[in-house]
């Protein structure tokens, strides 16, 4: 395994480390380590983003995947992602209200 990127998300309602990691058989994976997201809102989503401020458009992201609340570790593939050279931050929000939870900037390792 080797990790291409990291990302510190941090907001009033989303924080936790993450790592994009290709794996052995070259597959690529969202890695999120002791996240947690606060109780309560329905529909959390984490997205990739262009934009480098972490402002939600939907010309502008990439959905990851739906997060469950509370703390936990979770990974994601995210394979179907072609574009991911231009993407800058990882955000978490809720779709349904358009409320923004966090966000962090997309550290290339490589």
């Amino acid at each position: 395994m080797k990790t291409i990127a990291t990302a510190r998300i941090e907001g009033p309602e989303a924080i936790g480390d993450a790592e994009i990691v290709q794996l052995e058989n070259g597959a690529f994976q969202l890695q999120l380590k002791e996240f947690w997201v606060a109780q309560g809102a329905p529909d959390v989503q984490i997205v990739f983003s262009k934009a480098q401020d972490g402002v939600i458009s939907e010309s502008n992201i990439r959905f990851i995947a739906k997060l469950p609340a509370g703390t936990f570790n979770q990974n994601f593939e995210i394979d179907h992602l072609s574009d991911f050279e231009q993407m800058k931050t990882l955000i978490v929000y809720c779709k349904q209200f358009f409320a923004h939870f966090g966000h962090g900037t997309i550290e290339r390792v490589i």
